[in-house]
């Protein structure tokens, strides 16, 4: 590349038309690199990885706005105003639930929907999972930036079961790859700094499926009555502790934070 030439895209130095996703093995090829690198940036935050999910239900799809939608949402008419690009939802028979204002504009979530397409996988704390399939529940939408509605995440009723074979490389990344391979800087990440890690109270939310957060909470409600959520994080972890003590059980690791943040997410308060 001369000094004033500018730099080409990748899509432009293949000659191909630009793709919006593809496998790691084909972004490999693009890009002249192993499909091993990938695993390395995203570990550290650089990139993101996705899959197509077929078709799946979810028991919650949340959203947010800077405008105030509510009147779309009782005409029944917000979701065509969703630009999903190739993650996409379907209201299907679902409904709208917790419409509210907060400081940055408006939330709010849908129940009992459905997603198909291509989405990001979502992990607060990334996994490993180059060797190790995971079974992943939540989601994120591939959307453009400059856009008022946008989904923050999806969660599916049953997790999905990704494996290296399945994992896709979207459009952004390949380019931002590109571009950092030729400029010789560093991708923004975890260890650069530009990307930081999620919060410690964060991490209770990626660790289990509503599911698996629906039997725990119906398990403490056989154990301390219906109104267990009525209780402080406090008393639910010292009656637990104390009944594992009579009855000679080793108590599970755990803290009175976790605990509430399971029982807000059964909620859907977290």
């Amino acid at each position: 590349m001369t000094k004033n030439k500018p730099m080409r895209n990748i899509w432009q130095e293949k000659k191909i038309a630009p793709l919006e996703y593809c496998s790691l093995n084909r972004a490999a090829s693009l890009l002249g690199c192993e499909v091993e690198d990938f695993f390395h940036w995203y570990m550290i935050g650089a990139i993101d990885f996705a899959i197509d999910v077929g078709s799946v239900a979810t028991c919650n799809v949340y959203f947010k706005s800077h405008s105030d939608i509510s009147s779309l949402i009782e005409n029944d008419r917000w979701q065509y105003h969703v630009d999903t690009s190739i993650s996409m939802f379907s209201l299907m028979d679902g409904e709208v639930d917790d419409y509210k204002k907060t400081v940055s504009g408006y939330t709010w979530r849908a129940i009992d929907t459905k997603i198909f397409g291509i989405w990001k996988v979502r992990q607060l704390f990334r996994t490993d999972i180059k060797d190790n399939p995971a079974d992943i529940y939540s989601f994120h939408a591939i959307q453009k930036k400059d856009i008022d509605i946008k989904i923050i995440d999806a969660e599916v009723k049953d997790t999905i079961k990704v494996t290296n074979g399945s994992l896709l490389l979207i459009r952004e990344d390949i380019e931002k790859i590109h571009m950092h391979s030729e400029s010789g800087l560093s991708l923004p990440s975890y260890i650069t700094g530009d990307i930081h890690l999620p919060k410690e109270g964060e991490t209770i939310k990626s660790n289990f499926s509503p599911t698996q957060t629906d039997v725990i909470y119906t398990l403490l409600q056989i154990l301390y009555g219906k109104d267990v959520s009525r209780l402080s994080r406090d008393s639910i972890y010292d009656l637990i502790t104390q009944d594992c003590a009579k009855k000679g059980i080793t108590p599970p690791s755990f803290t009175a934070k976790s605990l509430e943040n399971w029982i807000k997410k059964v909620s859907g308060k977290l």
